[in-house]
């Protein structure tokens, strides 16, 4: 049963490292003016890890060597809890960001239509296109 509870954990710390980050993001969002208009799901955008929890459960093994949490050790509960929670957040990321740039109007539709229909260079075109459309429009205004 020890599995089931490393398992557990560390669907708990992928969960409550993502309410976190969509929490406190979303309430500086509303808080503390920026200079841009944000969205206040903008923590979700932040939600894959990278590297550096990987290092930090690496060097928590290295300090934490020897010692047992019951029939486990610990190195290896600590371990695999933070392995198996930035895979879920790896998986689960990409997704919630690319929702979040979609909602900010950051990307461009006809883009991600071209890029569907397999034309990259349509849709490079396109994304260039949205990018500096307000740009354009702003110099036409002048």
């Amino acid at each position: 049963m020890p599995n089931l509870w490393i398992v557990l954990l560390a669907i708990g710390y992928a969960v409550l490292r993502a309410l976190a980050k969509g929490l406190c993001v979303g309430a500086l969002v509303s808080t503390v003016p920026l200079g841009a208009k944000l969205p206040k799901r903008m923590g979700l955008g932040l939600i894959p890890q990278g590297g550096i929890s990987l290092a930090l459960a690496a060097s928590g093994v290295l300090v934490y060597s020897g010692l047992r949490i019951g029939d486990i050790e610990a190195e290896t509960a600590l371990f695999t809890i933070i392995v198996i929670g930035v895979m879920l957040s790896e998986l689960v990321g990409p997704f919630l960001t690319i929702r979040l740039l979609r909602k900010a109007g950051e990307i461009s539709p006809r883009a991600e239509r071209a890029l569907a229909e397999g034309d990259e260079r349509r849709a490079e075109r396109e994304a260039i296109r949205h990018t500096s459309a307000p740009d354009r429009v702003e110099e036409n205004g002048r």
